[in-house]
């Protein structure tokens, strides 16, 4: 009988993979410019969804929902809302 303890099972379980699973290491945050901001004030404006929004700009549907809260983009957006539908009732107005 042994001291040493030997694992019946396999560390990997069955994967190709030899040795322990490493992680990703975080990268570094990414900054938003105020050219992407503003896109997503204008895209949230017009009701495009957090996910489209993603899409469209190019990262993750969480960045977009943490760069609205981050920066605290509501009253923006609302402003933007405001404006737009001004702008259309202005046009059908004066026909």
């Amino acid at each position: 009988m042994s001291i040493v303890f030997k694992p019946k099972i396999k560390f990997s379980f069955g994967s190709s993979r030899q040795g322990p699973v490493v992680k990703n290491v975080p990268r570094e945050q990414w900054h938003w410019s105020t050219k992407e901001l503003k896109r997503v004030v204008s895209l949230r404006a017009i009701g495009v969804t957090y996910k489209d929004c993603a899409k469209l700009i190019g990262r993750s549907q969480g960045a977009i929902i943490s760069a609205v809260d981050t920066n605290n983009l509501y009253s923006a957006i609302a402003k933007e809302k405001e404006g737009l539908v001004i702008t259309i009732m202005g046009k059908y107005n004066n026909d």
